[in-house]
Order: C-alpha cells, then structure tokens, then sequence
C-alpha cells in the first residue's frame, strides 16, 4: 500500500475507534499490524498518527453511551508499545495552552494519565536522560517562579495535581531503577565474598534489638510509600537506629573497670567504642560521615533525595549488622576463661 491508502486504513481503524466498535486495545493493534506492514511508509504513517493526535487535543472528548473513545490515548499508547513516544511526548508539551479550557481538560483526563500509564507499562523504552527531561518540563508547571517567568498567571489546580502526579511517577520510575542497580552491585559484592554471612539471615537478624529493626524497617516502608517522599522522617529514623545501635553496644561493652560516662551525644558513644577499640580511628571518621550525611539529609532537600536515603539506608543497615557481627565476636575473645584442666 502507497501512503494515501495507509492513511485511509488508520482512518477507518480509528474511526471505528470512535465509534464504539473497536475497544482501546485492539484498535492499539490494529494501528501496530499496520504499521508493520508499512515497512518504508512507516515514518510518514507515524507523523500522521501524530497529526491525530494534535488535531484531537483541542476538541472535546467523545463520550458514547458505553464509553469514552480517545485517539489521543490510542495514538499515545500505539507510539509507546513501539518505542517512538519519547520525540512526541516532549513536543506534547509544545502544544500545551494553559488558556484553552478543552486542551486542559483533555490534558488533565487524557494525556497525563495515559503518560503515567505508558512510562510504568513501557519502561524499557523511556531512557533515563528522557525521564530527566520530562520531569524538567512537570517543574516548570509547579514552581511559581518558573510561571511566572514563563507568563503563566493562572492555571487550572487539576492541571498542576497532573504534573504533581506525573513527577512523582517519574521519581518512583528513577527510584525502583537505582534500587535494581544498587541491589545487583550488592548481590556480585556478596557473590564474590562468599565468606560474609548474607543480612538477611534469620539467626543474625535476632541479634539486632527490636527498636533498632523496627526503625530500619519503617524508613524502608517509607521509602517506598507512594506520593510525596519526606527525607526527614527517613533520615531521623536511620539515625535513631544509629543512636540506639551505639547504645545497646556501649551497653554490652561497659563494665566496672571501663564504663561509659560520656554524654548522651552519639560522637561521644562513637569515642568510646574508639577507646575500647571497638572500632578503628578510620572507621570512627567514615561513621561519623555517614551519621552527619543522614543529618543534613533530613533536613534539606538534595536533586534527588530518596535515592541518596536509599543509599544511605543500605550503608546503615550494613553498619549496624557489622557492629554486632563484632560483637558476638568481642564477647568471644573476652569471655571470662574457665580454669584449664591438665591432661592425665
């Protein structure tokens, strides 16, 4: 077929579509087979799908009595399964008019969430420098300055709640991909330290205090909640388990001939564990480093916090599972000796 009868088909198929008689998803594949057939027509099929697309955005939605047909969410979505959304999504924004009531609308029921829908569906096809891109044109939207520089003095409130949504998808997106990478490194570390008994192990996991698991596990749940990420609860949850960490150690540590009475300030617990050469001088500075990284982070916003909570989560847990790892090993090499027993 010749281009003007590739875009005859599309039309029907899409009209159909409108009509009620072809449901989202099988339209999506009809558009699909036919553009695989197309072969050198391809292109040119692609740019008037997009014509569609942008002659539907300022018209209103079509509402039947069974449904609500949308060749903006077809065309979206057919360009997303086949990997070529990523120009046409950025040029959507171009299209954008925040004074025409029926294009925000449809942005707000259609493009956005059908946006949402196809980044969490078709991850493998969005690069990360995309996804850093599209969440510069969400800020743009949310940041009052930004607005106002950009001439913007109204904008409908479900059209920013959108690009709330929208960014926050994007930051879930870019989270669940730096956890997989950071658990791959960690799992090739174990891999090739065969000799560290895994974290997860339940006999070791009955050796760290109740408040110490509890806290840990509750900045895990918050990192991963959905919606807005708040760094300070995490990062006070990680330096309470920190804190009561240092505590139940000293407490195991401390005796008559050599007893705590620092004040209760965790450099000073860090300082006598020091002393008891508990930990080295060396490690005393990275600790220290890390509890005043988790410090700062829960009390300024960094480029991208939950990742860096994330990392900071990892290093904590790893802490505090090495600390009492030592412990037991400590208690072993300075366990009160029984009288020794001379062979007969």
């Amino acid at each position: 077929m010749d281009s003007a009868q590739l875009q005859t088909q599309a039309d029907r198929i899409l009209d159909s579509h409108l009509q009620g008689l072809r449901e989202t998803s099988y339209t999506i594949d009809n558009l699909i087979a036919l553009l695989t057939t197309a072969q050198k027509q391809k292109s040119p099929l692609l740019r008037y799908l997009w014509d569609q697309l942008l002659s539907a955005l300022p018209k209103p939605p079509v509402k039947l009595a069974s449904c609500e047909p949308s060749v903006i969410e077809v065309v979206m979505r057919t360009f997303a399964q086949l990997g070529e959304a990523q120009k046409p999504f950025m040029q959507l924004f171009v299209y954008f008019q925040y004074d025409e009531p029926i294009l925000v609308e449809n942005w707000i029921r259609q493009v956005v969430p059908t946006m949402i829908s196809v980044l969490y569906g078709h991850r493998d096809h969005f690069s990360s420098d995309f996804l850093s891109s599209l969440k510069v044109q969400c800020e743009l939207y949310l940041d009052d300055r930004r607005r106002r520089l950009a001439g913007i003095d109204y904008l409908d409130e479900r059209f920013i709640l959108a690009m709330k949504q929208l960014r926050n998808a994007i930051e879930e997106i870019e989270f669940s991909e730096f956890e997989k990478r950071l658990k791959a490194s960690a799992k090739t570390i174990r891999e090739q330290s065969s000799n560290i008994k895994p974290s997860n192990s339940e006999a070791f996991q009955q050796e760290i205090p109740a408040v110490i698991a509890s806290a840990l596990s509750k900045a895990e749940e918050h990192l991963r909640q959905k919606g807005e990420f708040d760094p300070k609860i995490a990062g006070d949850l990680l330096r309470t388990s920190m804190d009561e960490a240092h505590r139940a150690i000293i407490d195991k540590l401390s005796s008559p001939k050599a007893p705590y009475s620092g004040a209760d300030k965790d450099g000073a617990r860090r300082g006598y564990l020091r002393e008891r050469e508990f930990i080295s001088p060396a490690e005393d500075q990275f600790f220290s480093a890390v509890y005043s990284l988790i410090s700062k982070e829960g009390s300024h916003r960094l480029i991208a916090p939950r990742e860096t909570v994330l990392l900071m989560h990892q290093t904590v847990t790893g802490y505090i599972q090495l600390l009492f790892r030592r412990l037991s090993s400590w208690k072993s090499r300075n366990a009160p000796r029984s009288e020794e027993t001379t062979p007969r």
